[in-house]
This record gives structure tokens, C-alpha cells and sequence, in this order.
């Protein structure tokens, strides 16, 4: 008995997280009991980000970050739980009526490429991380104060890589807290002349003019350049 109370479950919830997958640009009503935030088998989302809180006070960890990222491994299970209800349900199907077994047996398939297709890309991705990048934030490693670098890229998280994992910024940190990474953002600070004495900049071209009197190249590499401000605000 428990084994079928068991099996019933995992099967009733992968056939829901079908259904949600199927259908994911679904907007539902108040009250309905199909919530994207919601599941069977980890209830809640903000309940589970909440106990995920308290484990971490616990454990004395000073920040949330890397126990909230742990909440993405639910979606290996959940996976799993919906390729067995759907294994489950073919196989019933074709043991009833034997007739459609072989129409049964490409249902798997048929759904898979119907999930899938939508998400494969059309165009060639381009990666935030790139080699000009990297090379570049080598040097400003060795020659200037990695703390005192802003970040002009057309992804933000070019700038969040660079600053933590090549130039070896801590993430614990005031500017961590403020920092969006954002060009525009980096562009208005360096306008109103609070930006910091260098600057990290993906693609000159992309500078406003207004903005490029006041930047002076140190060092480039392809279409990326690391930069000296002439306005700077100096470094905290």
C-alpha cells in the first residue's frame, strides 16, 4: 500500500508539472490551483526561500545568495517525476489498448520536440563572457586597483564576471550591494562625474560621444578597451 500511495503521488505530480511546462506562458486567476510559485512536492517557493533563511542564520553564512541558488536543483527532480508519470501513462494506455500501442510509444517524443522547439534558439547566442574580456580584466588585474574599475558592456553580467571572478573582487561588499553592473548606469555616473578612475569598456563604439573626451585608452584588446577617467571621483 505505501509503495502505491507512493507511486500515486509521484506520478499525480509529474502529470501537473507536465501540464504547467506545457502551457508556460499560462496567466492564471486568483485562487486557481495551478500556480507557477507553487508545487506538490516543495510547496511554496517563499516558504522554502524562507526556511533556506533560517537554515543559513544557523549555519552562521552572512548572506542569502548561494543557499537561494540551491532552490534551481528542484528542477532535476521534477523532471525526473514527469518522465515517469509520462513512461506510467503510456505504458497503461497501451496495456488497455493494445491497438495504440505503437501510436502510444511516439507520444514521449511528440511532446518532447513540442517543449523543446519553442526554446532552441533561432540565432547564433553570443555569450556574455568572451575572450577579449578576459584578457582584458588579466591585465587590469596585474596593473590597476581591481576595486576601481566600472563597467561599460552591453550585458550586465560581463561586468558582474569580470569584477568577482577575474579581477577577484569579494562579493561581500558595500559596492556588491549597489553595483546594478548596468552600462547606462555606469554612463551616468561617469557624466556626472562620480565614476571611478578607470573603466572597462566591451566595445568603444558604443561610448556616447559626449562621453569619450573623458576617457583616455590604457590598454586594449580587440574592440574592448580598459580606460582612464579624467573626471574621476576618485576610489573608495
Amino acid at each position: 500500500m505505501t509503495r502505491i500511495l507512493i507511486g500515486g503521488f509521484l506520478i499525480a505530480h509529474g502529470l501537473v508539472h507536465i501540464g504547467m511546462w506545457g502551457v508556460p506562458k499560462l496567466q492564471t486567476a486568483e485562487g486557481s490551483p495551478f500556480v507557477s510559485s507553487d508545487s506538490w512536492l516543495i510547496g511554496s517557493t517563499k516558504r522554502l526561500a524562507a526556511v533556506l533563511a533560517v537554515l543559513t542564520v544557523r549555519t552562521g553564512a552572512t548572506g542569502f545568495y548561494l543557499p537561494f541558488k540551491m532552490m534551481y536543483l528542484v528542477v532535476f527532480p521534477c523532471a525526473v517525476l514527469a518522465a515517469v508519470a509520462l513512461g506510467w501513462t503510456v505504458h497503461a494506455v497501451a496495456g488497455r489498448v493494445p491497438r495504440l500501442g505503437r501510436a502510444v510509444a511516439v507520444v514521449p517524443v511528440v511532446l518532447a520536440l513540442s517543449f523543446a522547439a519553442p526554446r532552441v534558439p533561432r540565432v547564433r547566442q553570443k555569450s556574455p563572457i568572451n575572450e577579449p574580456a578576459y584578457a582584458a580584466g588579466l591585465w587590469a588585474r596585474e596593473h590597476l586597483p581591481p576595486a576601481c574599475i566600472d563597467y561599460f558592456s552591453k550585458h550586465w553580467l560581463t561586468g558582474y564576471w569580470m569584477h568577482l571572478d577575474v579581477l577577484g573582487n569579494p562579493r561581500a561588499s558595500a559596492r556588491m550591494r549597489a553595483e546594478s553592473f548596468e552600462f547606462h548606469d555606469s554612463a551616468a555616473k561617469w557624466l556626472q562625474g562620480r565614476g571611478l578612475p578607470y573603466g572597462f569598456v566591451e566595445n568603444l563604439a558604443d561610448i556616447p560621444r559626449e562621453l569619450r573626451p573623458e576617457m583616455v585608452p590604457v590598454h586594449t584588446v580587440g574592440s574592448a578597451a580598459l580606460v582612464r577617467n579624467l573626471r574621476s571621483a576618485g576610489c573608495p
